[in-house]
């Protein structure tokens, strides 16, 4: 149902003010998808966003996740020498020509390598390409197998710009701690400045030594013209720079502070994959338009040995994102074992998730549907409120272990519920006595406070946050918690 209906409308932008449309419309899906909010599906941009503040709810979850290095040196590089190590072996600098097909299955690809045509044959072919290249590599034969292959030609269409340009400073600027999204900016740009997030990197082992900070932009709008009246499609790569750079000027030095300025730019560097020229860009972005989950392919094609490793597939992850082809990539490989018969533990898949803490309203809720009964909001409070109290005592309990104390009180207080069968009541009234210095009040208060409620419901409620407390107290940044 979701699928079908634009975000825009199911937002209700139309009959709302300006900010929300900016905020709630157009900036949440350009800027952090590239898509356009009346196009968009409600059930991909949906998702993404309960997930997210679903994430920022979740006391044990970090909602924005960085690498602690550049790309190549943290990631790339050491997975690289592993699959290596492992006998994997790359052959860079390859184009695929074609794709043979005979019998029903694939026979050979042809690959074009330092000018040379080389036919390459496996048993098992995995094509982890991007829906644009993909495209042009499907022919009549395969589509003759496998008709949803043909799905593919229309969502090669579907693809929009959101490459990156990254600013060199001579003092490094914060700005905040993750990420920053720039509504009001022409070109939904977004960025992150990544010398806070580096502890062990020092830039001047990079350019000419004098780099202390690096500010890296998103560009998601490359059609809307600019502040100097052009879109980047049609900007040389100078004027994009020029461009970007004024508008985080325009929105960061603001209220008499300057947090950006010339004389701090020392260089800068724009993604090589677009060509505002020539308006080509080799590494374009699959958007996730409104009615097309239908069209994306499963990763097991009806091609026996033949499988598809991309964002394009469908997946839990439902969006263009690395987690997506990761996604994909597992459901590529569980295919392979599959088909050749392996007994091997198959790759794991996680689908998206609720905090299990609002499971009993969940359970209300559905039960109040079923019965053809309105939505009410009083257990969505009590859930609310018991989520702030367990996001509390995850920040206590983080702080206790940091400081290295009383963390051991805290965390066999909450499990003792678990293992010694105490009651909720009993444990509540004990923690909050005050005999027991250690324990985290406030948290503990609130689901006193709870559990006095006296309904069904608020008793279910309860029952779950200690639950889910005693679950998320055996982990919490890094420490783990090993019951006796």
């Amino acid at each position: 149902e979701y699928e079908k209906i634009g975000w825009w409308e199911f937002i209700g932008a139309n009959n709302r003010s300006e900010e929300y449309q900016k905020l709630f419309g157009i900036g949440c899906t350009r800027s952090v998808v590239a898509a356009q909010a009346r196009r968009a599906s409600s059930k991909t941009i949906g998702d993404m966003f309960v997930q997210y503040f679903f994430n920022i709810a979740e006391p044990t979850v970090n909602a924005d996740r960085v690498l602690n290095g550049p790309t190549n040196d943290v990631w790339l590089g050491p997975w690289l020498d592993y699959l290596r190590s492992r006998g994997v072996e790359y052959h860079l600098d390859s184009r695929v020509r074609s794709i043979e097909l005979r019998g029903g299955l694939v026979r050979g690809v042809t690959v074009e390598r330092d000018r040379t045509v080389v036919q390459e044959h496996a048993d098992y072919y995995v094509a982890a390409l991007p829906v644009e290249v993909m495209a042009t590599l499907i022919t009549d034969e395969m589509v003759r197998v496998d008709p949803s292959l043909a799905n593919i030609f229309a969502l090669s269409r579907n693809v929009g710009w959101m490459n990156g340009i990254q600013f060199y400073l001579s003092d490094d600027v914060p700005i905040s701690r993750g990420h920053t999204i720039y509504l009001d900016s022409p070109w939904a740009l977004t960025s992150i400045s990544q010398r806070q997030f580096w502890p062990g990197v020092d830039l001047r082992r990079y350019g000419d030594g004098r780099i202390r900070g690096i500010l890296s932009v998103d560009i998601s709008d490359w059609d809307t013209p600019g502040l100097f009246g052009k879109p980047a499609r049609q900007c040389t790569r100078e004027e994009v720079k020029n461009e970007v750079w004024e508008q985080l000027k325009r929105s960061l030095n603001v209220t008499g502070t300057t947090l950006l300025s010339d004389d701090n730019l020392r260089d800068w560097f724009l993604d090589p994959d677009v060509n505002p020229i020539l308006g080509t860009n080799s590494e374009p972005l699959l958007v996730n338009l409104v009615d097309t989950w239908r069209l994306r392919p499963t990763a097991t094609t009806r091609i026996r040995n033949f499988f598809l490793a991309s964002d394009y597939v469908q997946t839990f992850t439902d969006l263009a994102t690395m987690e997506g082809a990761n996604e994909a990539g597992r459901r590529a490989v569980n295919g392979i074992l599959e088909a050749c018969g392996v007994t091997a533990s198959p790759c794991q898949i996680w689908n998206l998730h609720e905090p299990e803490l609002l499971q009993a309203w969940r359970a209300h809720d559905l039960n109040r549907y079923r019965r053809g009964l309105p939505w009410e909001d009083t257990l969505m409070s009590l859930a609310m409120n018991a989520l702030a109290a367990v996001q509390r005592g995850a920040l206590a309990l983080e702080s206790s272990i940091r400081n290295g104390v009383g963390s051991a009180a805290h965390v066999e207080d909450l499990l003792s519920y678990l293992r010694t069968g105490e009651s909720r009541s009993a444990l509540l009234e004990r923690l909050t006595s005050g005999r027991d210095e250690q324990a985290g009040g406030d948290l503990l208060r609130a689901f006193a406070a709870l559990s006095r409620a006296g309904t069904p419901q608020s008793d279910a409620l309860s029952t779950a946050a200690v639950d889910a407390l005693a679950s998320l107290s055996r982990e919490v940044s890094g420490v783990r918690f090993v019951e006796s």
